[in-house]
């Protein structure tokens, strides 16, 4: 059976460059579909430009917060590009590497611009076109979502049950958790092989946010 590790955004290195963390207009009324399974192809804006993290100075007298909106973030523009939306976010090389590995079942490649300075460079969302019930419910421990009770806000101990990871399928999405992004081990390796940066790669257990308190079991999700 083959073995499935969660894709996640580089959070250690500052000197990657990040996307802005703010609203898309481009995008309202049908962003949270770049969430979900199925083609985002026939709606999605061809022409989408979104800014990396580039701070201005802080005002005079500014006194840091624990969300301090001027703590910059480096320029290096690298093969995967970390943001807050949930994408997976691709340069041109490692598209390419990913189409010739991934089927035109499991992934769409919708085109951004993104801009960095004076730079206009071109990237890819990778959106999984398939989301599966692959989170095992009752062992996972994790905070519902207000909004879809049938969703985690929150995970803080992942469990993965094999049963519902998709036949033949490398890349998918699950479907109770849209943040959680899943690809096959064999082809993570490739992608560190490769050389592609500014994404990790962790199994199941070692996923979620462990300093958490542990979640009373009346707000898990339920089946």
């Amino acid at each position: 059976m083959t073995d499935f590790v969660c894709w996640l955004d580089e959070d250690d290195d500052d000197t990657i460059a990040r996307l802005l963390p703010d609203r898309i207009p481009a995008l309202d009324g049908q962003g949270y579909r770049l969430r979900e399974a199925g083609s985002c192809a026939d709606w999605f804006p061809r022409d989408l430009v979104i800014p990396t993290w580039d701070p201005t100075p802080p005002p005079k007298n500014y006194r840091p917060s624990p969300f301090n909106p001027y703590v910059g973030y480096g320029g290096r523009m690298t093969d995967l590009l970390p943001n807050v939306f949930g994408w997976i976010v691709v340069s041109p090389r490692l598209k390419a590497f990913l189409e010739r590995e991934l089927s035109a079942d499991e992934v769409e490649f919708l085109p951004i611009h993104v801009k960095r300075a004076e730079q206009i460079l071109p990237y890819f969302i990778a959106h999984p076109l398939l989301a599966t019930e692959c989170i095992d419910i009752d062992k996972t421990e994790g905070r519902r979502s207000a909004i879809c009770p049938e969703n985690y806000m929150r995970i803080r101990h992942l469990v993965l049950d094999p049963a519902g990871f998709p036949p033949s399928a490398r890349f998918f999405r699950a479907a109770r958790h849209p943040d959680l992004i899943l690809i096959d081990t064999v082809l993570a390796q490739a992608i560190i092989d490769d050389d592609h940066e500014g994404g990790m790669f962790c199994f199941a257990k070692d996923f979620g946010d462990e300093w958490l308190s542990p979640i009373p079991k009346d707000d898990w999700v339920k089946r």
